[in-house]
């Protein structure tokens, strides 16, 4: 099976220039946990809700708030991204795909074309139910 049969295509993208405030309400609103930072339409970086939570100080939005704590809001993708991702084509395999996951620590891959252009992503939650998915075919063979 190839990695173009799990992921998710059309992977949402900003700009380096998209704020902190900016990413936190797309992972808000849209419920994933990556987000492909792109520039010129090709790969730079990759933002995850780990990325974002370290960006993020623990008062925003509290009694406590600081005017140093909004002003984290307002820091760009480019100071928080991952720099230079691990990247896959669609025809990689997916067993090679996991093995990249593991290897290098990290909870996604993003997918692109021969132009380092975004064309999908794969994360281990993909991986996980890919491979729940086949250990039940597998009992009920």
């Amino acid at each position: 099976m190839l990695v173009a049969d799990l992921m998710t295509p059309d992977p949402v993208t900003v700009s380096m220039d998209a704020t902190v405030l900016q990413i936190r309400e797309l992972f808000n609103d849209r419920r994933f946990h990556h987000l492909i930072v792109v520039e010129h339409d090709q790969i730079v970086g990759v933002v995850s809700d780990r990325d974002l939570l370290g960006a993020l100080s623990p008062f925003i939005g509290k009694r406590d708030e600081r005017t140093a704590d909004e002003r984290l809001l307002h820091r760009h993708a480019h100071q928080i991204m991952s720099r230079n991702p691990i990247c896959v084509t669609p025809g990689t395999l997916v067993e090679e795909a996991a093995a990249i996951l593991l290897a290098h620590r990290i909870s996604c891959l993003p997918v692109i074309d021969g132009h380092r252009r975004p064309v999908g992503i794969i994360t281990w939650r993909d991986l996980i139910s890919w491979s729940l998915t086949r250990m039940a075919q597998a009992r009920a063979a």
